[in-house]
This record gives C-alpha cells, sequence and structure tokens, in this order.
C-alpha cells in the first residue's frame, strides 16, 4: 500500500490563530482575496525579533497542467511586480517541488527583464541555463508553452496599465477623441494588442 505524502507544508495560518513552528510562530495580520490569489501579510516571530512579509499564493495552477487563463497570471505576477519595485527585500518562489511552476515564475520574470534591456527574448537559452543550475526548471512542456504565451501577454500589457481613478478620463478622452500624450488612446492599445496576438500565433505554429 501507498501512503500519500505532503509535498508542500502548509506554513502559513488561514485565519486568526497562529502557527508554530518549534521557536517560530507565524501570525496572520491580514488577507486581500482576489479570484486566482491571495495575499496575506504575515507576521513572524523568534526570539523576541518579529518581522512583517507579504505572503502571496497563486490558487488556479494545477499541479499537472497550467492555468487556463493567462489575464488572472499576468495579474498576479504585476501585483507582485507593484510591491517588490517599493521595497528592497528578496523575494522567495515556491511550489510543492519547486522547478516546474516556481521555474516558469523565475523564468517570466527574468525575460521581461532581458526584453526591456536587449529588447530581445531567449526563453530556450534562459529555460537552459536555469535547468543547468537546478534541474527540471520549467518541467513540461505545456509549462514552456505557457511560458511563451504569459511572456507575450505581460509584454503587451504592461505599458498599459494605469490606476482605477484613470479608467474614467481615458473613457471621456476617447470619447472626446483625444490622444494623450503620455498614455495611448484605448484604440491604439486595442491595436497593439491584436498584433499581439497575430504574432503569438505566429510563434505557437512552431511547436
Amino acid at each position: 500500500m501507498h501512503h500519500l505524502q505532503n509535498k508542500c507544508e502548509q506554513y502559513w495560518p488561514l485565519d486568526k490563530q497562529p502557527k508554530t513552528f518549534g521557536d517560530i510562530t507565524v501570525c496572520s495580520k491580514s488577507v486581500e482575496c482576489w479570484a486566482d490569489f491571495t495575499q496575506t501579510r504575515l507576521s513572524i516571530s523568534k526570539d523576541n525579533q518579529t518581522r512583517t512579509l507579504s505572503h502571496f499564493n497563486y490558487l488556479s495552477w494545477p499541479d499537472h497542467g497550467v492555468p487556463d487563463d493567462l489575464s488572472s497570471y499576468v495579474a498576479f505576477y504585476f501585483k507582485i511586480k507593484s510591491l517588490v519595485s517599493r521595497s528592497t527585500s528578496p523575494l522567495l518562489i515556491h511550489c510543492s517541488a519547486g522547478v516546474g511552476r516556481t521555474g516558469t515564475y523565475i523564468a517570466l520574470e527574468y525575460l521581461i527583464q532581458q526584453a526591456k534591456r536587449e529588447e530581445a527574448v531567449d526563453v530556450f537559452g534562459c529555460v537552459e541555463a536555469m535547468r543547468k543550475r537546478r534541474p527540471c526548471m520549467v518541467q513540461k512542456d505545456d509549462q514552456y508553452i505557457f511560458l511563451h504565451e504569459v511572456l507575450a501577454e505581460s509584454l503587451a500589457v504592461e505599458g498599459f496599465k494605469c490606476f482605477p481613478l484613470e479608467i474614467n478620463d481615458k473613457i471621456d478622452a476617447y470619447k472626446r477623441g483625444e490622444t494623450g500624450n503620455q498614455s495611448k488612446s484605448i484604440l491604439q492599445e486595442f491595436q497593439v494588442c491584436s498584433a499581439q496576438l497575430h504574432l503569438l500565433k505566429i510563434n505557437l505554429t512552431q511547436f
């Protein structure tokens, strides 16, 4: 008889009850929930020292497979980036085995930065380099394909983010037929998205 083993310990509390691991105590201070991920503010105490950190948990990536929705994963990525860009603290990334989903996220982060530096990306070279340092990073072929898809989606929308309060201004500008100097119009944004989708379809035919 085979006994099921936990791949990853539930180390953060889901409610206000603290979790204790030896001399380490973990408390949940607040939780924000979105459709596909959560952000929890954790308080971690050890030897009379307490640190607070943000913990993100993506809920819609199955253990064997990839997310069904690109947009939710892109939103998850940029939510983390918006926090990390204001902090000097390190970012720790993990999944149950620490290779497939973890490798895909790390590759996405590296490739977006590479695109900004070089105006080009090398998905194969990035994954190959990671696998030389840690076997099985980006573990499955569908994760490799998903990496291409979510990278294209992230690069397509990154230049068009706006705050919720700016939405009405963009709509009003569209109705007046204006195009701002600092941001593209709604129709220009859509044209870029359509062009990116066309290129994505061409690239995926190579697989």
